[in-house]
């Protein structure tokens, strides 16, 4: 399942399979990068209610891994002062970028290495409220967009592409769209991998 207008309609079912990246992957690739996102759901008790650090450990990190993100860092203050702009992961495109930011000594400095910031919810937490019976005031989709902008001031631009996760839906923010709030593109992870219990059905955005 897929939602959102980050990108159009035409660009998902048809531009994308003409970009060089589309045109590299082969079906074998593509199959086992399946088989090993199915292998992580395999392992995570999906009927029940894991808390944030256990779908953050067990489900979150491993499909960012088997994405390509070998390398990132916990818990980096995104502003110079106070402690609310903390996204929970810092994503680096190689191992030098993150020594690179590991030289840094203010934590916001640290971002001028990044590529990504990600932030980790509970197992199928809602996105779009805030949740006080978790202990959660804040909506997260408002969350991720504040952490985005802190990250592309101390990154010095370099840091424009944000995701907002609780295991199952997993979005894709880009700080220059025009309408941030509502321009993302949204995936039913283990919809679209058709894992048995979820619903498989592909929403094309507006």
């Amino acid at each position: 399942m897929l939602q959102g207008s980050l990108f159009t309609q035409d660009f998902l079912e048809e531009g994308i399979a003409e970009t060089d990246e589309w045109r590299a992957l082969d079906a074998k690739t593509v199959e086992d990068f399946a088989t090993a996102l199915r292998r992580v759901f395999a392992g995570f008790p999906v009927s029940r209610a894991p808390n944030e650090a256990h779908t953050e450990q067990d489900l979150i990190h491993p499909v960012l891994k088997t994405l390509g993100w070998d390398h990132m860092l916990p818990q980096q203050r995104a502003s110079l002062k106070g402690r609310f702009d903390i996204p929970d992961v810092l994503l680096f495109a190689d191992a030098d970028a993150k020594a690179k930011a590991n030289a840094e000594a203010e934590p916001a400095h640290r971002f001028r290495h990044g590529s990504a910031v990600c932030e980790d919810k509970a197992w199928q937490l809602p996105l779009d409220r805030a949740e006080k019976s978790r202990g959660k005031q804040e909506v997260p989709s408002t969350q991720i967009l504040r952490y985005l902008t802190q990250a592309e001031i101390h990154s010095e631009r370099r840091i424009l592409w944000g995701i907002l996760t609780n295991g199952r839906h997993w979005r894709l923010y880009h700080q220059q769209a025009r309408s941030r709030s509502e321009e993302f593109l949204e995936l039913d992870l283990p919809a679209i991998l058709g894992l048995p219990g979820f619903e498989s059905l592909f929403v094309a955005p507006p």
